[in-house]
């Protein structure tokens, strides 16, 4: 397991404790290195209480690894349930590991994650979404 981004020191060490190989690889600023990351992950878990449109997400998404988090906020625009990624049941911990070994076993996840990100957040569609609700509002 890698762990990317920042977290607190007292749930590092007990997650150290836990004898499973994970790896704390920290905060990454360059896009470069933390594509090559998305890239290369198998799966990317958001397992956020609370969440809008998460970047981690898209980004993961648009690098073609699928994303398994709880289906609240934004993230149902993001993922489509066992298509593209997983939708756990909000804060059931048991269906976010059954959506892991979901992504684990659908090589085909990543591709369809990558091909909605370019459907439903190419710049050109948003674009045209903005000109829509612009022409819609005057």
């Amino acid at each position: 397991f890698l762990v990317v981004g920042r977290f607190d020191v007292k749930v590092k060490e007990r997650i150290e404790q836990s004898q499973l190989p994970i790896k704390f690889y920290g905060f990454v600023e360059s896009k470069l290195e933390l594509r090559a990351l998305y890239s290369l992950a198998r799966v990317t878990v958001v397992p956020s209480r609370e969440e809008n449109l998460t970047n981690v997400a898209m980004e993961s998404s648009a690098c073609g690894t699928p994303v398994v988090c709880f289906d609240i906020g934004g993230n149902s625009q993001i993922v489509k349930h066992m298509f593209s990624g997983y939708l756990a049941i909000p804060f059931k911990t048991q269906d976010l590991a059954r959506g892991i070994e979901w992504a684990l076993s659908n090589t085909n996840a990543g591709s369809r994650a990558r091909e909605m990100m370019s459907q439903n957040f190419s710049r050109s569609k948003t674009a045209q979404d903005y000109i829509n609700l612009y022409s819609n509002i005057i």
